[in-house]
């Protein structure tokens, strides 16, 4: 889950809200570290922040759970990548 689980991450949080992966910390109560870890593919959430992610981007478990990516959550996200 965790490569795929972080694109999808990174471009619901981009694409839905706008918000920064700081002001998305605050939102769930983690550290900014720990977030950054979850949409890099490093670390997966538990199951409560899962609950909190989905209420926060206000979507189902499927869109923040699917395995299949579409090709502009791929382009997104090497885009960001290529930026940091």
């Amino acid at each position: 889950m965790s490569r795929v689980f972080g694109i999808r991450l990174y471009s619901l949080r981009t694409n839905k809200t706008n918000y920064t992966q700081t002001q998305m910390a605050k939102l769930l109560r983690l550290e900014r570290s720990t977030y950054t870890k979850y949409e890099s593919g490093i670390t997966e959430p538990s199951l409560q922040t899962l609950r909190n992610i989905k209420k926060v981007l206000n979507i189902t478990y499927d869109e923040l759970l699917s395995e299949e990516l579409s090709e502009t959550e791929i382009i997104d996200y090497s885009l960001f990548r290529k930026t940091v």
